[in-house]
């Protein structure tokens, strides 16, 4: 590791502004080309760079910027996953939820990730089927077998 290497840091101002441009293209924020090719997804890029580079140092590419996009994309989901995984703990201790500030919100309902993160109760593989051959009643609570159906 180059200990000479310089980081950069982003401002909130350029967060910020990301963000209200991204609102503008939300399919370029979510990473969707739809019918763009390479190319002009780093034209627009570079259109957005421009724009934030105006805002102060760090001066970046706009790759650069796609990537500080990536990253704080992946920090964000990473932060309401484990938001998600305190709520289902159980038992005592501290407070260890993160507090989201207004800039992450935005790009969280940008994202939609909350819901991507609580997918609510839905079951992810495949859907349950009645077993042949049985005729099923339904009770408010369960579905149980009533009877086998007769075969000829």
């Amino acid at each position: 590791m180059d200990l000479n290497k310089k980081f950069k840091v982003t401002t909130k101002k350029q967060f910020d502004e990301m963000i209200q441009i991204l609102q503008r293209n939300p399919n370029l924020a979510r990473g969707y080309s739809s019918g763009l090719k390479k190319v002009n997804i780093k034209e627009e890029w570079n259109k957005i760079g421009e724009k934030l580079n105006i805002l102060g140092p760090p001066v970046r590419t706009g790759e650069a910027w796609m990537k500080v996009w990536a990253d704080y994309k992946f920090k964000l989901r990473k932060k309401l996953v484990h938001n998600k995984a305190e709520c289902r703990a159980t038992g005592g201790g501290p407070f260890k939820q993160f507090i989201l500030s207004e800039t992450e919100e935005a790009a969280s309902r940008l994202l939609q990730l909350e819901t991507i993160v609580n997918a609510g109760n839905q079951a992810i593989g495949i859907q349950q089927r009645p077993i042949l051959g049985l005729k099923l009643a339904r009770t408010k609570k369960t579905t149980i077998p009533a009877y086998p159906l007769l075969q000829a």
